[in-house]
């Protein structure tokens, strides 16, 4: 808290501030401080803006860029329907070509140590299954987290999730 000289001496100089710049603000010369603005033709402020690097057009010019740029906009908007369409065809057929000849198959060794996760993981990544959470989760719903035997087995991408369990556990 200030004392009160302290007060009024900080009240005796913020009066005497805004008296100091009052004066210079309204007796103070104020056109030797603004600039003065000549004025410029439209030649000299075009030479100006194309010596910088710009690129001056008219309105028509401008209308005429702005209605070939939509048309060709439409045109890259046609050309890339076409190719999406011609692309679905070719991936259509091959699907139907190669998606149901391909299976895949894996020889798997169970060695003592090795869970059902490491086992799904291998399986997922030789692609026999799809989703190692789906396998986990049978596993787990069915109680067979103990019961995983050792040995060597062959396994193939057409065999669903309960055939593959049942060989590992059997």
């Amino acid at each position: 808290m200030l004392s009160r000289n302290g007060l009024r001496g900080t009240a005796a100089g913020v009066f005497l501030t805004t008296t100091v710049f009052a004066g210079a603000f309204y007796f103070g010369d104020n056109e030797s401080t603004a600039e003065t603005f000549e004025d410029v033709t439209e030649e000299e402020a075009l030479e100006v803006l194309e010596s910088s690097g710009f690129v001056i057009k008219t309105l028509e010019e401008h209308n005429e860029l702005v209605e070939s740029e939509a048309s060709l906009e439409a045109r890259v908007r046609e050309l890339e329907e076409l190719k999406a369409d011609a692309g679905n065809e070719e991936a259509a057929d091959e699907e139907d070509t190669v998606g149901q000849d391909m299976v895949y198959q894996t020889a798997l060794v169970v060695t003592s140590g090795m869970t059902f996760g490491d086992i799904a993981g291998i399986l997922e990544r030789t692609g026999i299954i799809d989703d190692r959470s789906e396998f986990n989760d049978y596993i787990s719903n069915n109680n067979l987290e103990m019961a995983l035997r050792q040995g060597e087995f062959i396994f193939d991408s057409s065999m669903t999730i309960p055939s593959i369990v049942s060989e590992l556990t059997s």
